[in-house]
C-alpha cells in the first residue's frame, strides 16, 4: 500500500506475525487473545538539522532523529518507523504520510493502532496583529526566508490533519521540539484525562510555549526535550506511580517489575525537570531559561484518554538461592524484557527475537491476581485494568459529603470500619446508613483485638453490625502491635504468634458462621506474612498498600481486593482516600458478594 518512491523512508518495518502482544499493550487496547496482528505501533519522525539557505543548522535535531529511531524500535518495540530528515522532509513527503499513508493504515486496524509523530527542527513565530498575518510554522530544510510561505509547514495545517488521524487511531501523540511549537494547538471542546491510557485520545506536547525558543544544552544528547523524554520513559521515573505498575511476586522470594509512562505524567515530569535545569543554569550564572512545556488535545472533540509508553522491566530477588518459577528476566512470554540503553545509538536492524524458554509463563489478559494453576505467582497490574473499584473509610476520613460522593464517584463498593483497638468507630453508624441509601455495595471491617477473646469480639460485632444478606463479606484487619500499641503488644506476647494465629482462625470461623459469608483478611504485606499460613487459604485476602515493601507475602493465596493507594483524591471524601480494586470479572465479583468461597483462589486452581 506504500507508493514505491516512499519506501526508502521506512527505516524499520516489522512484518505482521501471529506473535503475542506485550501484556501491557493488550490490556490497554483490550485485545483479549493478545494477537499482535490486531494492532500496530507506528512512528513518524521529522528531524531537520540542515538549513543551508538560512545558515542556521541544528546539530541537536540530527541527534534527536537518531535517538528517537532507536527509542521507538528497540525501546518501545514499534512496528513501523518512518524517518524524514533534512532535504527529505519536504511538504510533499510530509503530506503523503499525514494525508495518505497514515490515515489508510490506521483504518486497517479497527481503531486499535497507536501513532507517534515527533518533530525536531526550527519553528517560526506566528503573528496576527492586524498589520500582518503569518501562521506559526515548522521551518523545512530548503527554506530561504523565515517570514515567507515557501518551504514552511504551517502548524494549524498539522493540527487539522491530527484531528483526522485521531478518528482512525486509538492513540495519537505528537511531540514537538521547535521554537514557538505551541502554535500547533487549535480550538477544542470537551474534557478528558490524558493519563487514562486504556481509553482513546490524541494529545500533543510541545517543548515550549508559542512565544518562546527552545534549546539544546548538550549537542551530543540532542534537545533537552527529547533527552528528558527518552531517559525518563526508559528508566520509569517519568511516571513514578505507574513506572512499576505491573508487578509479579513469586512466593515471597522474587519480584519482577514492568510499567508504563502515561502522557499527563510525562508532561508533569518534563516541567519538573525543566525547573531543575533552570536552577542548574542559574547556579552557573547563566541567563538562559527553559519555558514551560505545553500540552493540549489535537482533536476538535477531546478524547477520553491518552498515549502510553512502556518502560524496561527489572527484577529483584529476596532470596537468590531459592529456585522459583521466575529465575531471570525474560521468562514471561508476553512481557518484553529486551534490554534497551537510552544513551547508546545502535544501527537500525531487525531486533533479534528473544531466546525460547520452555519454562516461560504467560501473564493472563485483563484483571487477574495470579497465574492459572500457580497461585503462588501473584499478579498486580495498573489499577486501570481492574474495572471494579472501591474505597474504605473510617472516622479518620472526617465528615463525608455523601451527596457529592454519590454524584461523582464511579466506585462499586465501599467498606467502612466498625471497631478499632480504641473501640467503636464513631463514624460507622452514619456511614452504614448512608451506604444503604446509596448505589454502592457496602461492606464492614473489624480490627482484630489481641486483648479480647474471639467470642467477645464477635459479640461486639453483633452489637453494631446487623446480619444483612446484601452486605459484602466482613473484613478482618490484621495489624501486628509491635510499634503500634503497647497494650496490644503485651496481650500478643502473652501467647505468642501460635496462639494469635489460632485465635484469629477461631474468630474468622465465628464471623463466617454468624454472617454466613467467608470473611476477607485485610492487612499489608508484612502483617499478612506474619499471621497467615496455609490454614488460612480458605479465606480471602485484602492486600493493603502500606508498610514495608521489602517484606513479601509468601504462600499460595492470591489477593481478592488490593488497596493500591492511600492518597486518591475522591470528591466527597477527600485527597487521601484509601482505594481498592477487585481482582476479577463482573461474574467473579457477584460470586464475591455471595461470599461462599475464596473466589480468587478458586479462579486459578
Amino acid at each position: 500500500m506504500v507508493h514505491k518512491e516512499y519506501c526508502r523512508f521506512f527505516i524499520y518495518y516489522r512484518n505482521a506475525k501471529a506473535d503475542k502482544l506485550d501484556i501491557r499493550i493488550s490490556d490497554a487496547l483490550q485485545i483479549p487473545d493478545q494477537d499482535a496482528s490486531k494492532t500496530r505501533a507506528i512512528g513518524l519522525i521529522i528531524a531537520i538539522s540542515k538549513y543551508p539557505a538560512l545558515n542556521a543548522n541544528l546539530e541537536a535535531a540530527e541527534v534527536d532523529g537518531k535517538r528517537l529511531a532507536n527509542f521507538l524500535i528497540y525501546g518501545q518495540k514499534f512496528d513501523e518507523v518512518i524517518l524524514l530528515k533534512d532535504q527529505d522532509a519536504t511538504a510533499e513527503n510530509i503530506d503523503y504520510f499525514l494525508k495518505d499513508y497514515l490515515p489508510a493504515r490506521g483504518e486497517m486496524f479497527n481503531k486499535k493502532a497507536r501513532l507517534l509523530i515527533a518533530y525536531s527542527g526550527h519553528g517560526r513565530f506566528g503573528t496576527q496583529d492586524g498589520l500582518s498575518s503569518k501562521q506559526p510554522a515548522f521551518v523545512l530544510s530548503h527554506a530561504s526566508d523565515i517570514d515567507g510561505s515557501k518551504d514552511m509547514y504551517e502548524m494549524p495545517a498539522l493540527n487539522r490533519q491530527l484531528n483526522i488521524l485521531a478518528k482512525r487511531y486509538f492513540h495519537v501523540l505528537t511531540l514537538v521540539n521547535a521554537c514557538f511549537g505551541s502554535g500547533l494547538y487549535g480550538m477544542t471542546t470537551g474534557a478528558g484525562n490524558s493519563n487514562a491510557y486504556s481509553k482513546p485520545g490524541a494529545i500533543a506536547i510541545a517543548a515550549g510555549d508559542n512565544k518562546t525558543e527552545v534549546y539544546s544544552l548538550n549537542k551530543e544528547k540532542g534537545s533537552v526535550f527529547f533527552d528528558l523524554i527518552i531517559n525518563g520513559v526508559t528508566s520509569g521515573v517519568a511516571d513514578e506511580r505507574y513506572g512499576k505498575s505491573y508487578m509479579v511476586k513469586v512466593d515471597g522470594k522474587k519480584e519482577f517489575y514492568a510499567g508504563i509512562t502515561r502522557t499527563l505524567s510525562l508532561f508533569v515530569y518534563l516541567n519538573d525537570r525543566y525547573i531543575d535545569v533552570n536552577q542548574e543554569l542559574a547556579d552557573r550564572g547563566q541567563t538562559l531559561r527553559l519555558s514551560d512545556a505545553w500540552i493540549g488535545s489535537t482533536e476538535d472533540q477531546i478524547g477520553a484518554g491518552g498515549f502510553f509508553f512502556i518502560n524496561e522491566p527489572s527484577s529483584t530477588s529476596l532470596d537468590a538461592t531459592t529456585q522459583t518459577a521466575v529465575r531471570k528476566d525474560g521468562e514471561f512470554t508476553n512481557l518484553d524484557a529486551t534490554p534497551f540503553s537510552a544513551d547508546v545509538i545502535k544501527p537500525v536492524s531487525t531486533p533479534a527475537p528473544p531466546p525460547v524458554n520452555e519454562n516461560a509463563i504467560e501473564i493472563p489478559y485483563g484483571p487477574v491476581s495470579a497465574i492459572p494453576h500457580r497461585p503462588d505467582i501473584r499478579i498486580f497490574k495498573a489499577p486501570d485494568i481492574y474495572p471494579i473499584k472501591g474505597h474504605d473509610i473510617s472516622a479518620a476520613d472526617g465528615e463525608i459529603d455523601w451527596n457529592t460522593l454519590k454524584k461523582e464517584s464511579k466506585a462499586r463498593f465501599i467498606y467502612t470500619r466498625v471497631v478499632g483497638w480504641k473501640g467503636y468507630d464513631s463514624s460507622f453508624k452514619s456511614n452504614w446508613q448512608n451506604l444503604k441509601n446509596s448505589q454502592f455495595d457496602r461492606g464492614a471491617y473489624l480490627k482484630y483485638d489481641f486483648c479480647r477473646s474471639p467470642e467477645s469480639q464477635l459479640d461486639t460485632a453483633k452489637q453494631y453490625l446487623n446480619n444483612d444478606p446484601a452486605m459484602l463479606p466482613v473484613g478482618i484487619l490484621l495489624v501486628h502491635p509491635a510499634g503500634e500499641d503497647r497494650q496490644q503488644l503485651a496481650c500478643f506476647e502473652k501467647g505468642g504468634m501460635n496462639d494469635a494465629r489460632q485465635n484469629i482462625l477461631i474468630f474468622a470461623e465465628l464471623v463466617k458462621t454468624h454472617y454466613r459469608k467467608t470473611p476477607i483478611f485485610y492487612g499489608n504485606h508484612n502483617n499478612l506474612s506474619n499471621f497467615l499460613d496455609s490454614r488460612f487459604d480458605s479465606y480471602m485476602i485484602w492486600m493493603g498498600f502500606w508498610g514495608k515493601t521489602s517484606v513479601k507475602l509468601g504462600g499460595s493465596n492470591p489477593w481478592t481486593l488490593w488497596q493500591y493507594s492511600g492518597n486518591e483524591k475522591v470528591p466527597g471524601i477527600g485527597p487521601q482516600t484509601e482505594s481498592e480494586v477487585f481482582f476479577g470479572t463482573e461474574e467473579q465479583y457477584q460470586q464475591f458478594r455471595q461470599g461462599n468461597t475464596n473466589i480468587a483462589l478458586s479462579a486459578v486452581k
